[in-house]
C-alpha cells in the first residue's frame, strides 16, 4: 500500500512538471491561429523552454517557429505596417483598442468562455501583463525618436531605437538617472 501511494505521489508530481507543456504542445499541433500582442520574445521563450534550443541563424530560427506555430498573427507589427500604419499611430495594446473602435474599422463581437467574463473590452481589462510599464519607457525614449519595447522580465526590457544614431545620446543621458540604468545589448 505504502508503494502504491508513493507511485501514485510520484505519477502527480510527474503531471504537474509536464502539464503546462501539454497545453503548449496542444496549441502548437492544434494548426489554430496564435494571436498576441509584440510577442517574438513569448515565441521565443515558449519555443526555448518547451521545444528547442533556440537557433543562431535567423533563417533556421523561422523555420523552427514556423513548425512550432505555423500560424502566428502579431497585432503590434500589423499595426505597424502597411497598410495600416497609414491611419494607426500608436501601436500601444490601449490605444490600438481604441483606434480599432473607430471607422473604417468594426470591432468583432466576442464571447468569453465561461468563468473568464472579466477579459472584455468593456470591463477594460485588455490583458494580464504585468508590463504596463511601458508608457513610462516610451516617454523616457521620445527624446530618441520612435522605439519598441519587448520586456525581459518585471523590471527590464529591450528597448530598440529606430535612429541608431541616438543609441549612445540615450546611453550617456542615463549616466545621470537615478530610477533607470541603460546598458547596450552588447553588454547586456
Amino acid at each position: 500500500e505504502r508503494i502504491e501511494q508513493q507511485q501514485a505521489k510520484d505519477r502527480e508530481e510527474l503531471e504537474d512538471a509536464v502539464g503546462f507543456s501539454r497545453i503548449i504542445q496542444a496549441i502548437s499541433t492544434s494548426g489554430k491561429l496564435v494571436v498576441g500582442h509584440n510577442m517574438l520574445l513569448d515565441v521565443m521563450h515558449t519555443i526555448h523552454q518547451f521545444f528547442c534550443q533556440l537557433p543562431d541563424d535567423l533563417n533556421e530560427f523561422k523555420e523552427v517557429t514556423n513548425c512550432v506555430f505555423p500560424r502566428v498573427l502579431d497585432t503590434k507589427l500589423m499595426a505597424s505596417t502597411n497598410p495600416f500604419k497609414e491611419i494607426i499611430y500608436n501601436t500601444s495594446l490601449a490605444e490600438l483598442e481604441k483606434r480599432l473602435k473607430d471607422s473604417p474599422f468594426k470591432p468583432p463581437k466576442v464571447d468569453g468562455a465561461d468563468g473568464f467574463q472579466s477579459h472584455n473590452t468593456a470591463s477594460e481589462q485588455l490583458h494580464e501583463a504585468g508590463y504596463d510599464k511601458t508608457s513610462d519607457l516610451y516617454q523616457l525614449f521620445s527624446a530618441f525618436g520612435n522605439i519598441q519595447v519587448s520586456w525581459i522580465d518585471d523590471t527590464s526590457a529591450f528597448v530598440s531605437l529606430s535612429q541608431a544614431d541616438q543609441v549612445q545620446i540615450a546611453v550617456n543621458t542615463s549616466k545621470y538617472a537615478e530610477s533607470y540604468r541603460i546598458q547596450t545589448y552588447a553588454e547586456y
